[in-house]
């Protein structure tokens, strides 16, 4: 496994490496996207158990802090923001596949495996400091106003999905950080092509507008952003700069190739798929672990968002990820069968 870089390559290996981006990076997003929603179902059963039901008309709930600052009072609310602020979930599915492929394997694993890490470390800040923002901090948008614009109606519905608690850090800084972290070296250099300093300048002004976009439509404090940038700053020197880190993240690349060459996404001449004795046909069969993964998923779903706020949201959230990914790899099989019957 060596870190290849999708621009680096010649000719005669391109089939070989844009078979390994598209089908590994989906293979990876699903796991990384399912142990994230873990650690949040975990995190919120935990302080549910612990503290109870964050109550937001209960400003003055004990259990629960409340890190508001004048700053953020003195800032105005900013409806526009809406946008950048709705579309970082299309932003954090395309940058992963941008990291892979201008950065090369390493640092795309290093990414996924700094965003694990984060996202463990923010369960451990829930449970011990259960936060959460107050109720008369986002402002109230009347159907009036919602029925006349539609901006309006993307932040009313954005305050009636999105919670209350679990703010310290903040999510939205957190995934837009490492990604903009993950391009670190290549907004300056001279030797850089220009089309991986456009996509990293692209990845680094639209995550400080998502950034920005948490704060001025009242959905987190500063200090959620300051928490973040701290965690992600560590996360990226430690899983890049020291030899431990290093190692973790090339010992999680190593068993995920394994992975994806037993689940026979990625072929290697020295490893058997599971259950195909024919590496060199596709069959669907190969996914039945993966369906059953799926179906267990969303049954987690169902048991522990079933009559709360966000049953609808979590549900189809799951439906639609693992749907991307099975298309994905669907739609990338049947152009390949094509590519090999028109060379025969």
């Amino acid at each position: 496994m060596q870190n290849k870089s999708f621009f680096k390559l010649t000719n005669n290996k391109y089939q070989s490496f844009f078979k390994h981006w598209v089908l590994e990076c989906l293979t990876i997003a699903l796991l990384h996207y399912i142990i994230g929603e873990a650690i949040y179902i975990v995190s919120r059963a935990i302080t549910s158990k612990i503290y109870g039901v964050y109550d937001p008309s209960n400003p003055s709930n004990p259990n629960f802090m409340i890190l508001d600052s004048g700053f953020d009072n003195w800032l105005p609310f900013v409806k526009e923001f809406i946008i950048p602020y709705t579309t970082a979930y299309a932003y954090w599915v395309i940058g992963p596949f941008l990291v892979y492929g201008f950065m090369g394997r390493k640092r795309f694993y290093q990414f996924i495996v700094c965003s694990i890490t984060i996202n463990i470390l923010s369960v451990i800040i829930f449970v011990l400091l259960p936060n959460g923002i107050a109720p008369n901090f986002r402002p109230i948008i009347t159907d009036e106003q919602a029925k006349s614009n539609f901006l309006y109606s993307m932040c009313q519905w954005t305050f009636t999905t999105d919670s209350f608690d679990q703010t310290f850090p903040s999510g939205h800084w957190c995934l837009c950080l490492l990604l903009m972290h993950a391009f670190r070296g290549s907004y300056f250099k001279k030797n850089i092509k220009c089309s991986q300093r456009i996509t990293a300048w692209f990845l680094w002004i639209y995550g400080i507008l998502v950034c920005l976009s948490t704060l001025f439509v009242k959905q987190h404090y500063i200090f959620d952003g300051f928490l973040s940038v701290a965690l992600c700053e560590l996360g990226y020197v430690f899983f890049t700069k020291s030899a431990w880190g290093q190692n973790v993240a090339g010992t999680f690349e190593k068993y995920m190739y394994l992975f994806n060459c037993k689940l026979g996404l990625i072929k290697d001449k020295n490893i058997q798929p599971c259950w195909s004795k024919d590496k060199n046909k596709f069959k669907s069969k190969k996914f039945w672990l993966i369906y059953i993964v799926w179906f267990i998923w969303i049954g987690l779903t169902f048991f522990c968002f079933w009559e709360t706020q966000w049953f609808i949201q979590e549900f189809l959230l799951n439906v639609s990820v693992f749907s991307i990914w099975l298309v994905g790899v669907y739609v990338y099989y049947f152009f390949h069968s094509l590519y090999v019957t028109s060379k025969k």
